[in-house]
């Protein structure tokens, strides 16, 4: 059968999503004749930020390294269990 996955390899399947969505730019107003541009695409463009706007795109491999070196970092430096490290 299929062998585990790694923590490294669950990151990397779970964050590779494409990362080319962004909202539709805004076309001119009217085309070289004059005419105004259709209602459908400003109804399209309003639509497609609405969705991507405020997306965040997923993280690279670099970045999910240097995170891991971070979170080591971290570890490294928390205190024993049974510490109170605040004033309650």
């Amino acid at each position: 059968v299929h062998a585990p996955l790694t923590d490294d390899a669950k990151a990397k399947i779970l964050s590779a999503r494409e990362s080319y969505y962004e909202p539709i730019e805004a076309g001119p107003a009217v085309d070289a004749n004059g005419v105004a541009a259709p209602k459908k695409g400003r109804l399209a463009r309003r639509l497609s930020k609405f969705y991507f706007e405020q997306r965040v795109t997923p993280p690279t491999d670099e970045e999910i390294a240097e995170g891991q070196h971070h979170a080591a970092d971290d570890l490294a430096t928390v205190r024993p269990a049974g510490q109170i490290t605040s004033g309650h």
